[in-house]
This record gives C-alpha cells, sequence and structure tokens, in this order.
C-alpha cells in the first residue's frame, strides 16, 4: 500500500510537471522565444523525459506519460500493451490527466490480484479529429456487478474516489462518452471524444 502511494505521489508530480511545462512553453512561444522552446524539448527528451528508447507517438508529452506508466507497470509485474496514433500536435493537459487517472485505477487493481494474471492495455486513436480511447485492465471477478457506481472501496474516502470523477468531468466537459464493460476477462474503459 506503502509502495501504491510513492507511485500515486509520481503520477501527481508527472501530471504537474507537464502541465507546468506546458504553460512556460504557451508564454515562452507568446513572447516569440520560438528557439529557446525547441532548446528545453530537445534537453528534456535526451534527459528528463528518457526512460528507454522505445517511441510509441511522435507526440513527446504523451509518449513521457506511457514510458512514465510503463516503467510503473514494470515495477509492479504487470504486463503492459500500448498502441497509438496520435499527432504530435496533440497537448490537451485535461485529457492527458484523464489518461493518467485511469492508468492509476489500473495499476492499483492490477496490485490485487496474482503477478502472472497483471495485464492493462491502452489504445489512444486520433482520426480525422475523433479521439478514441481504451483502457483496459484483467479482472478476476466483475467490477461491475460488485461495484457498478465504481465508488472507491477504500476507508479514507476524503484522499480517494477521485480518479473517475475527474474522468467523468473531463468526458463531458468535452462533450465525449464514456462507455464502462467488461469482455474477455478484462475490465475496459472506453473514451470517445468527438470533433477534438
Amino acid at each position: 500500500m506503502v509502495q501504491f502511494q510513492n507511485d500515486r505521489e509520481k503520477l501527481h508530480a508527472l501530471r504537474h510537471d507537464m502541465k507546468h511545462y506546458l504553460l512556460n512553453y504557451q508564454l515562452m512561444l507568446q513572447r516569440g522565444e520560438i528557439e529557446s522552446v525547441q532548446r528545453d524539448i530537445q534537453q528534456m527528451l535526451e534527459s528528463r523525459l528518457v526512460v528507454s528508447d522505445v517511441v510509441y507517438t511522435n507526440n513527446h508529452a504523451v509518449n513521457a506519460l506511457i514510458l512514465f506508466v510503463r516503467e510503473l507497470c514494470s515495477e509492479k509485474s504487470i504486463s503492459f500493451d500500448v498502441k497509438v496514433i496520435l499527432p504530435p500536435s496533440f497537448e490537451n493537459i485535461d485529457i492527458m490527466t484523464a489518461m493518467l487517472n485511469l492508468l492509476e485505477n489500473a495499476m492499483e487493481a492490477e496490485t490485487h490480484i496474482p503477478e502472472e494474471n497483471r495485464y492493462i492495455s491502452m489504445d489512444i486513436i486520433n482520426i480525422s479529429g475523433n479521439l478514441s480511447i481504451i483502457v483496459r485492465n484483467k479482472i478476476l471477478e466483475s467490477v461491475i456487478r460488485k461495484n457498478g457506481s465504481l465508488k472507491s472501496t477504500k476507508h479514507d474516502m476524503e484522499h480517494h474516489g477521485y480518479g473517475i470523477r475527474n474522468v467523468r468531468h473531463v468526458t463531458r466537459l468535452y462533450n465525449g462518452i464514456m462507455d464502462l464493460y467488461e469482455q474477455d476477462g478484462l475490465f475496459c474503459v472506453h473514451l470517445f471524444f468527438p470533433h477534438l
């Protein structure tokens, strides 16, 4: 449990850092400091964000998010599969935060099942401005039958249960659709954002 709390703090720090970098770059670009932004992004890619040579997408922010989550999954013996079709220009921090929330919930759920069964997959597909995100994780019993509203089962409700609420909020904010279902022993959350 302590390790999961540490991982949760790392994810929150990543969200904060992503927002900080994007806001700084936005201000620098408004001031015409294009070369400074390019240099800093290159330095970030060479040092701060690189945890692997794997490139899932040319979108550097989303690739960094995926690499970070992959590293956490590796530490927890969770198999992690990713498919991404996303333009490099995608930079919606709200939706990236929703992705992190879904992945954070999936990682926490996987720690409660045997290591040999742990599995998470994520598909991020943007075609013609329509964005589809599907996060799946292995389950041993039906989550929907047991807890259809997905309310947090943790005792400390003051500090838990925000993830799925935040995902629902982002979905409404961008006129999206959220579908929860189970298929082939997997709990699935599908977010769809039309004309994003």
